[in-house]
């Protein structure tokens, strides 16, 4: 038996982390620890009884556990537990102990020598607990000598010693037998040989109580705040320890990124929106009886009053009528806005948290309420602060806002909408938008806000939004004592990302992929292909592995910096595309999973190329890519004013500055995304954003300037993802041939774009990007004229020749009548086609997968595919896509006119990826046996490699009973002899 070891700060998870401490609370346990230091130091001076120190020992637990009796228990004349704490009604042992007297010290575990009797009587003590009395409550097992604790999970204990036959087999000899000295003697000598011989690593949480004296000692003086913070650091994670939410495993928050109701709706009160029931789903809407102080009305009102849709001219996918139009700019306006607002909230979250050290750390949160006192204010913001380098902002704004930096996102940039109607500083300051009746302002630590009761019932809209927004806590608190009497409610970029969906995607069927399930996904689905990868022999090591532990087995042995940087580069070929992208959860989930995997397979290296195996550890948490250093804390990044001056420190800038360079090399070349949703497509890219922001970085010998963020957002895009006017093997060399481009020159340009700061550069290689699409266009429509001619001019020539030869007295034979109706109908078929192609609102918003993204054609131009698609497509159903199906019909295989949208999905994948590549998609689960999926099913089932899990008649949605199944398939293999009825499915049901 070895024990692996694990520190109180390690253990406690995030969520726990950060859950506040009443101040009277602390107060109570820093006395209580106080007097138990005072009473343990002392008996050792005066050799007191181990049943004084007991007492002792309870007299502290007390405070956690008031109404819990503590007391020895005896199971049999031969075996006792030193100490334990039961529930008063049921007298049910909750927590057991096995404290070493005093007398016999030395008999105490150590790290080196934890087979010591007092473990093994403990290990007794639960075996009694779990098998003889089923007792399922006990959560943890201690061990102490008053200095020394060790804290065990009774899930491990359960695992290794529940579960071993040979040893329930010895304890059932000994309960059961004569419970005399030599039986009890015998038991402990099996279990001293079995702990010896039996090789196993058992978790435990170890900790020295007496060494936390020198904290209470600087917790207590207030000299140095800095020293101070740093102890009540420490000693919070011995009271989360002991506090019975731990040791008993009680409603711990590990629920951090799900939906904050009271979040959402006061938001949707202040856009001017709210949930209403269509078709048993729940969409967003207009407010029914608007209130002309949201966002949403003051903006239509704008847009009304000055009549700003006539700059918009023709364009229809606004709407057909006036109404529809207003809310729709409308709404996107807002939503563009809100996107703006909420990444500067949390850029001054992290900027605050980076500089928690400086005196003047209030100068960063820029946003608070105070300081922004017009919409004018927020357009500043917008445009003349973070679209603008610091050098080229004008004086007084670069004096006013000289902690802010310049982040080249074009979140930032003015919208093509926004020239043709308005911006946010055009809307009106002066209206008034009553409270949210169960708004977060109301609650007690607030309320001085609202003032009077005139005020509290209504607020300039502006004040209102900033109000709300500060009131939550968007990473500000992380770096912050968490003794307080109030905390906000946290609002991380996950729970973002599904309000933001909620709010933008209900009308069009979809839904927020459920964390659990993201991470399922894409970590099943990445492990895969990197297995694949690593076996290939062109790119990879031409390995011949069959799961991701024996890649991991392969990579430890990598020492050289080259097979480091080769084993990087595979991982970082990796294509992974979501044809209906949504918020981007599913992308940023692939995001966080990749840097695991390269922290998981020892490869992660730092800027240089040193690895950085030892120094950090990265684990994704509650669907979050959490980073921990060599000592299994959670890492900070921040800026030290130690010596007075701003400093960066080395060994957090090169962890900062290698996980934000990953994530941007990974972001730019791995992650693809196409919504026929604008703004999802908007909130998508604000997403991968915020996850770059994350990791942004202070530039060494420039310690104010953070890194730039490149431009993602011709890595997604806006489309419909299944209509397209080009085939995918269609050819592209004419395009190539007869112009002036070339690919290598258009994936140049698409990779200059993204790291271009420069704006009219930037708008330069847009256009010419812009001007190569168009040329693809242009050649392929030249050659579909050129088809159409060809026909035309065969059915001319036949028609002329009949003409001719009847002339001559001749008739037509019925062959040649044959072929000139033949040659009409393709005409008229082609010409119809192209029209409809040219001029259909169907394909408007067709997406050319063929060239909208150079990163997956080969050097020739050819369609090479990704290597991963991965969606929750729209569950639209078959009702409600009628415009769409004579389109759908003429490219998919699988068309019914019955047929669900997310059927064609299946196939678009098929097609969208390489010939090994994986796929898996969470849909309805319907599919499995319904009519007009049965061609679906005849194409799963010759795939080589096939995995569903159908969750029968679990929902995973809130409000939404369609129940669903995740299928992960490869798109290798023939099996045609395969059918689908003996796939195997999991059912979780």
């Amino acid at each position: 038996m070895k024990l692996q070891l694990k520190s109180p700060i390690q253990i406690i998870n995030r969520s726990y982390r950060r859950e506040i401490i009443q101040p009277e609370v602390f107060e109570v346990f820093i006395n209580a620890l106080e007097n138990y230091f005072y009473y343990v130091n002392r008996s050792k001076e005066v050799e007191e009884t181990t049943a004084n120190t007991k007492k002792y020992l309870g007299d502290f637990l007390n405070i956690f556990y008031p109404n819990f009796n503590q007391h020895t228990k005896s199971y049999n004349p031969y075996h006792e537990a030193s100490w334990v704490i039961s529930n008063t009604e049921t007298q049910t042992v909750q927590l057991l102990f096995g404290i070493q007297e005093i007398e016999n010290t030395a008999e105490m575990i150590t790290v080196e020598k934890p087979n010591k009797k007092i473990f093994q009587e403990l290990l007794l003590s639960y075996l009694y607990e779990r098998i003889v009395f089923d007792n399922h409550e006990i959560k943890y097992l201690v061990l102490t000598n008053m200095e020394s604790f060790f804290l065990f999970d009774t899930d491990d204990f359960y695992r290794i010693f529940c579960k071993n036959s040979t040893v329930l087999k010895e304890f059932d000899i000994w309960k059961d037998g004569q419970l005399d000295a030599e039986s009890t003697k015998k038991i402990y000598k099996f279990l001293k040989k079995f702990l010896d011989n039996y090789e196993f690593e058992l978790p435990t949480i170890h900790f020295n109580l007496l060494k936390i004296q020198s904290e209470l000692s600087n917790y207590k003086q207030t000299d140095n705040k800095n020293l101070r913070a740093e102890a009540e650091y420490h000693l919070a994670q011995i009271y989360k320890i002991f506090s019975p939410k731990f040791l008993l495993k009680q409603a711990i928050n590990n629920n951090s990124n799900e939906l904050n109701q009271a979040f959402y709706f006061e938001l949707l009160h202040i856009l001017g929106l709210e949930e209403a029931t269509e078709s048993n789903k729940k969409i967003i809407t207009r407010c029914t009886n608007p209130e002309p102080g949201s966002l949403l009305e003051n903006t239509i009102t704008k847009l009304r009053t000055e009549d700003l849709l006539y700059s918009l001219g023709e364009e229809i996918q606004y709407g057909k009528t006036d109404e529809e139009r207003y809310f729709n700019v409308a709404f996107e306006l807002v939503i563009t806005w809100l996107n703006r607002i909420l990444f500067l909230k949390i850029l001054e979250a992290q900027l605050t948290v980076y500089n928690s050290e400086d005196d003047d750390k209030a100068a960063f949160m820029f946003l608070h309420p105070d300081k922004i006192i017009e919409f004018d204010t927020l357009n500043t913001l917008f445009f003349e602060v973070l679209a603008l380098p610091e050098k080229e902002r004008e004086l007084h704004v670069s004096k006013e806002y000289n902690r802010i930096p310049y982040l080249n996102s074009s979140l930032f940039e003015v919208t093509d909408l926004e020239r043709k109607t308005l911006r946010i500083s055009n809307l009106k300051d002066s209206t008034l938008l009553p409270i949210f009746e169960e708004s977060v302002l109301k609650t007690v630590n607030n309320k001085n806000e609202l003032g009077t009761d005139n005020q509290f019932n209504k607020q300039p809209t502006l004040k209102y939004l900033l109000d709300f927004l500060e009131a939550h806590d968007f990473g500000i608190e992380a770096s912050e004592s968490i003794i307080k009497s109030e905390t906000k409610p946290i609002i991380n970029t996950t729970i973002l990302g599904l309000i933001l969906e909620k709010i933008n995607g209900y009308k069009e069927g979809l839904f927020f992929t459920p964390r659990h399930v993201s991470m399922q996904m894409s970590r099943e689905t990445l492990r895969k292909i990197v297995v694949d990868k690593f076996n290939n022999k062109t790119i990879g090591f031409g390995l011949a592995v069959t799961s991701f532990e024996e890649v991991q087995h392969f990579c430890r042995q990598l020492h050289k910096a080259n097979n480091l940087a080769k084993a990087n580069t595979i991982i970082n070929s990796i294509t992974i595309c979501d044809p209906a992208v949504g918020s981007g959860h599913l992308l940023v989930s692939v995001l966080n999973e990749l840097l695991v995997i390269k922290s998981e397979l020892g490869i992660l290296c730092d800027l240089k190329g040193n690895s950085l195996v030892g120094k950090i550890n990265l684990k994704i948490e509650n669907d979050e890519l959490i980073i921990y250093d060599n000592l299994n804390i959670p890492f900070v990044y921040k800026v030290s004013f130690s010596t007075g001056l701003r400093k960066l420190l080395p060994d957090l800038q090169q962890i900062q500055e290698t996980i934000f360079h990953e994530k941007k090399h990974l972001i730019e070349h791995c992650l693809f995304g196409v919504d026929i949703n604008p703004n999802s497509v908007r909130i998508c890219r604000l997403r991968l954003w915020i996850e770059l922001l994350k990791n942004a970085y202070y530039r060494q010998g420039r310690n104010t300037q953070l890194e730039t963020l490149p431009n993602i957002d011709i890595n997604i895009k806006t489309g419909n993802s299944l209509i397209s006017r080009f085939a995918l093997n269609a050819d592209l060399n004419d395009v190539f041939r007869k112009t002036e481009y070339s690919v290598e020159e258009y994936k140049r340009s698409v990779k200059a774009y993204k790291i271009e700061a420069n704006k009219s550069q930037k708008r330069d290689l847009s256009e010419y990007l812009e001007e190569i699409k168009t040329e693809f266009q242009i050649t392929f429509d030249r050659r579909e004229r050129e088809k159409i001619s060809k026909v035309r001019g065969k059915k001319d020539q036949l028609k002329l020749q009949i003409k001719y030869n009847r002339n001559l007295g001749y008739e037509p034979t019925p062959k040649e009548l044959e072929d000139l109706e033949k040659f009409t109908n393709n005409l008229l078929r082609r010409e119809k086609e192209k029209s409809e192609i040219l001029s259909s609102d169907i394909y408007r918003n067709a997406f050319e997968w063929r060239f909208e993204f150079p990163e997956i054609l080969d050097e020739h131009g050819n369609f090479i595919g990704f290597d991963i698609i991965i969606s929750n497509p729209p569950y639209t159903k078959s009702t409600l896509i009628k415009p769409m199906k004579l389109a759908l019909k003429k490219v998919f295989q699988l068309y019914q006119s019955n047929a669900d949208l997310y059927i064609y999905f299946f196939e678009l994948s098929q097609n969208l990826v390489q010939k090994n590549g994986a796929i898996n998609l969470l849909t309805p689960n319907n599919w499995l046996h319904i009519k007009a999926a049965k061609n679906l099913r005849n194409m799963i089932a010759q795939k080589a490699f096939v995995k569903i899990t159908d969750y029968g008649k679990q929902s995973l949605f809130d409000d939404f009973s369609t129940t669903t199944a995740i299928t992960h398939f490869s798109n290798k293999g023939n099996i045609t002899e395969r059918d689908f009825s003996t796939i195997e499915i999991e059912k979780l049901d």
